[in-house]
């Protein structure tokens, strides 16, 4: 089948297929919903300072096994799963210990709180959004995949997020 595709750095690419991570946060919006095929880029998170980075290592090592695959090695320029996009909320306050989303089309259906792991995995600065993820299936065997900015189509098995 084919579908919608999103690049995503690693570790991220992995903790979203893997169900660690449900929230990918971006600068704008989607109206997206549905299907998402999670494709690892080549690139990779490297945090700013080596204390940061053990530290953020250390956050993936507590986190549960990724399909098997220790950090170093995990695939990149493969699509790693999929996952339901099911909502985009705006982030309207955070620090280090929460941040507070809410539908910025209607404040009034209330705010979500983010508090714990989840806030390392994601830049949830105000202002922002977090783009939240359902229904996760990492691939038994990623798919080898040029990854593009933006949306972008590619084909998965059909067996995938069933």
């Amino acid at each position: 089948m084919i579908l919608p595709t999103l690049t995503i750095m690693q570790p991220y690419a992995s903790l979203l297929a893997n169900g660690k991570k449900r929230f990918e946060t971006r600068y704008r919006r989607t109206s997206k919903r549905g299907l998402v095929a999670i494709h690892a880029g080549r690139g990779q998170y490297a945090p700013p300072t080596d204390e940061a980075q053990e530290k953020y290592f250390e956050l993936i090592r507590q986190s549960k096994e990724l399909t098997g695959i220790s950090f170093p090695c995990l695939p990149r320029g493969y699509i790693v799963g999929v996952a339901q996009l099911v909502a985009c909320e705006y982030i309207i306050d955070a620090n280090e210990e929460r941040a507070i989303l809410t539908d910025k089309r209607n404040p009034e259906s209330g705010v979500m709180e983010i508090r714990g792991e989840e806030l390392q995995f994601g830049d949830f600065r105000k202002g922002r959004y977090a783009w939240i993820f359902e229904n996760f299936f990492a691939a038994p065997e990623p798919i080898a995949a040029l990854g593009k900015q933006g949306w972008w189509k590619t084909e998965v098995p059909d067996g995938w997020g069933k």
